[in-house]
Parts: C-alpha cells; sequence; structure tokens
C-alpha cells in the first residue's frame, strides 16, 4: 500500500473512533486533514514544507472540509487569506520576505493544495468561538488530535488563535506563557516549528496579515540557520 493509501485509510479509522465519542454521537461531524494528499506526499522530494493549520471549528452540516477545499477551491475570505500565507511561508527565506501579492482563484487554489488543516473541535461547531468550550473539546479529544497530527506529520504548524490550547491537549512541553516567545513562534525537538499567530478571520489588513506571519516565519530559519553554523564551528 502506498503512502497516500495508507493515509487514507488511516485517517478513515480515526475520523469513524473519533464520531462514536460520546461528545460527538447525534451531532455534525466535520472531517479534515490534508488537502490533496498527492502533493502533500510529494511536497518532501521537492524540498517544499509540509504545511498544518490548526484552526478552531468548522460548523454547518457534516461534510469534508478538506474534501471540499480540494473539490471547490477557496470561498469566502478565509481561505484567501490562508493561501495568502502559504505563499509567504514556501517562498520567504532567512535571507528575504516574499513580496506580498493578491492572489487571484486560481493561484489561491493551488496554493491550498500544499496544506493541512485541524479544527480542534469537530462537531456542534458555531460561528462564533468561547475559549472554554474549545478549551474542553481539544481535552477530550486529545489522543484523536495526537493521532491525527502524527498521521499528517506537518514541517510547519500554524496556529490561529490556538497555540496554547494546542500545546496543553497535546503535551507539547512549550512554557509559553511564563516564558512567551517575543517573536511567536517554538521549535520542538524533532525540528517541527509552531507558529503562534492570529486566526485568519481576524480584522486585520491583508497586507499587515501577511508580512507580520512571514516575518515570523523568516525569525524562526535565522535562528535555526544561527544555531547550526554555531555547531559547525
Amino acid at each position: 500500500m502506498d503512502v497516500e493509501k495508507s493515509y487514507a485509510s488511516e485517517q478513515q479509522k480515526l475520523f469513524d473512533e473519533w464520531r462514536m465519542m460520546e461528545n460527538h454521537q447525534g451531532k455534525q461531524f466535520i472531517e479534515d486533514g490534508i488537502v490533496n494528499s498527492e502533493v502533500w506526499f510529494s511536497a518532501l522530494s521537492q524540498g517544499q514544507p509540509k504545511i498544518l493549520f490548526v484552526l478552531k471549528e468548522a460548523y454547518g452540516e457534516a461534510y469534508s472540509l478538506s474534501d471540499a477545499l480540494r473539490e471547490k477551491g477557496p470561498w469566502g475570505s478565509i481561505w484567501k487569506r490562508v493561501a495568502e500565507w502559504t505563499y509567504g511561508i514556501l517562498h520567504t527565506t532567512e535571507q528575504q520576505i516574499a513580496r506580498y501579492k493578491k492572489l487571484n482563484w486560481a493561484a489561491a487554489n493551488e496554493l491550498l493544495s500544499y496544506i493541512a488543516i485541524i479544527n480542534l473541535k469537530k462537531s456542534n461547531g458555531t460561528s462564533h468561538s468561547v475559549y472554554d468550550n474549545l478549551k474542553r473539546y481539544a481535552e477530550r479529544d486529545a489522543c484523536m488530535l495526537r493521532r491525527q497530527s502524527e498521521l499528517i506529520s506537518p514541517d510547519i504548524v500554524i496556529c490561529g488563535s490556538t497555540f496554547s490550547l494546542l500545546n496543553d491537549a497535546l503535551n507539547l512541553g512549550f512554557d509559553n506563557r511564563s516564558h512567551p516567545s517575543d517573536n511567536w513562534y517554538y521549535w520542538d525537538e524533532v525540528g517541527r516549528l509552531y507558529l503562534d499567530f492570529y486566526h485568519p478571520a481576524n480584522h486585520y489588513p491583508a497586507l499587515l496579515n501577511y508580512y507580520g506571519i512571514a516575518s515570523i516565519y523568516q525569525q524562526a530559519l535565522i535562528e535555526k540557520a544561527t544555531a547550526q553554523a554555531k555547531e559547525l564551528m
């Protein structure tokens, strides 16, 4: 079984178990995950980072968010912004931040094929998230969220106002309350990068959002390159 089929099989098993948990039974369960598995699993060979967005919750009838994005493309301002952030991450280096540009629908659609999405709350979602409610779901579903994250195995995790929730639920070990990162990024022991940023539905201008997250990413790359250079001395 190739890696794409294995992922699809394991993910479906996970979701079948997940929707049967007590806090999800009888509710509209919305699946998520890798948007385009063919692109995702070829990213490493092409030297591109695999980017996971961890967001809050989806709402509406039961469906697959990742399938909908792959089949229908971006809709609304949120997914256009996610595509812009993805462009910035894919084209920024420690030497230079990629210049912001407005994306047409086709360009945004192509960029979404490089990402994965995890919503912390997968059923009974609303358009206005409540922190304590999200926290309860994340804590109850911690084992499932960890399994899904391991299946996706990203290089970069962009947390849309979810970093503390994810850190606590998955026991990532970052002391972001007593010693928060001044530049809103954290490297874990295996070299995975976490960016602690705003939710893409925030009301700040697109330009500020773009250069904010691209600058954070650049600073993380600079720190990594500096550390690697010191090890070679």
